[in-house]
């Protein structure tokens, strides 16, 4: 902060601008520098004795983002206030500065912007302004802005404290084409709200089917499928190369889950039909989970591979018990690594 103001140049003497900028701001001073708790945005208050354009005002905000804070994320906002001579009235000073407003709207706020392109100053003395706002969709919604924004530039920034600045919406003999533009925006508005409806609704569908487990149909077809990999770290099943998630993350609703860890029990029985199924348990230290596995002939290559201290990456059901169905599923080595990274 600069209490008694400091010459722009001394406060920033090594920015560099070109001859033209340079040249507005032989007279320009900083009053003061705010930054917020973050360090992310400064907001500098300069005070010139002539006006300038807000094209200027950009060009000296990114110069300073961009050469002094090169390897820092710094927003830059820069707050101007001028001290015009009594030459300047409220009426000459919009007829030079209408473009900067132009900008400034359309940088800020493009809704605004379009209804000040339809709006009309009137000028009574130095003490009065009215704006005749063009009635429109845009402009019924948004004259109470345009009006303190108006009152901003020529009370605050300009200097013009006596002013009063009032607005009021008028009929325009465009009223047609207004209308037009009212129901594209209309349609506009309709249409980003249907694509939006139409996100949520295909975001909750794969929700739904991530979340559904699968049917009879579906686990025969990966029965049929389940040993289609060449990788000699996967035992079972095809490669599996999504990370895993900490047991202890589990929650109670059923889902699609992979989780990785040491077993540390095992048990096995046979049916009828020649199906081996494997009761493992197994932690990865911040809780603890029971797989169940169904496999035929490869049963004893699960149970050689299944030992107590065999560390592996497994996919499978997390059901509303809190076991893993792993039927189908995939069954990969952890202590030899896989193309996540190597067992911990």
């Amino acid at each position: 902060m600069y209490p008694n103001g400091t010459a722009f140049r001394k406060a920033f003497p090594s920015l560099d601008l070109s001859p033209e900028v340079q040249a507005l701001l032989d007279n320009c001073v900083v009053d003061r520098l705010i930054v917020n708790g973050d360090k992310t945005r400064m907001r500098i208050y300069i005070s010139s004795e002539n006006w300038i354009g807000k094209r200027y005002i950009y060009e000296i905000g990114e110069a300073i983002s961009e050469q002094i804070f090169e390897n820092v994320k710094m927003e830059i906002s820069i707050v101007e206030r001028f001290k015009l001579s009594s030459q300047y009235t409220p009426k000459n000073f919009y007829r030079v500065y209408r473009k900067s407003m132009l900008l400034e709207l359309k940088t800020v706020s493009p809704l605004l912007y379009q209804a000040f392109l339809h709006t009309t100053l009137e000028f009574e003395g130095d003490r009065e302004i009215r704006a005749k706002i063009s009635d429109s969709l845009i402009a019924g919604q948004r004259q109470d802005e345009l009006v303190g924004y108006l009152d901003k530039v020529f009370c605050e920034r300009a200097g013009f404290y006596n002013v009063t600045v009032t607005g009021e919406l008028v009929e325009n003999e465009n009223k047609d084409i207004y209308a037009a533009d009212d129901e594209k925006i209309r349609n506009r508005v309709r249409a980003v709200l249907r694509r939006n409806a139409g996100r949520a609704e295909k975001k909750e569908g794969e929700a739904q089917k991530q979340q559904k487990l699968p049917n009879a149909s579906e686990k025969r077809y990966r029965q049929q499928k389940a040993f289609a990999s060449s990788d000699p770290n996967v035992i079972l099943g095809k490669g599996i190369w999504e990370d895993p998630v900490p047991i202890s993350e589990l929650g109670e609703d059923p889902h699609e889950v992979i989780v990785r860890g040491e077993v540390f029990a095992v048990e096995t029985r046979e049916t009828r039909n020649g199906k081996i199924i494997f009761n493992v348990s197994m932690t990865d230290y911040t809780d603890s989970i029971e797989g169940v596995y169904r496999y035929f002939q490869e049963g004893q290559m699960l149970s050689r591979q299944g030992h107590d201290g065999f560390r592996s990456v497994r996919e499978g059901s997390h059901d509303q018990d809190g076991l893993l169905d792993q039927e189908d599923r995939s069954f990969q080595n952890s202590q030899r690594g896989s193309r996540r990274g190597e067992a911990r």
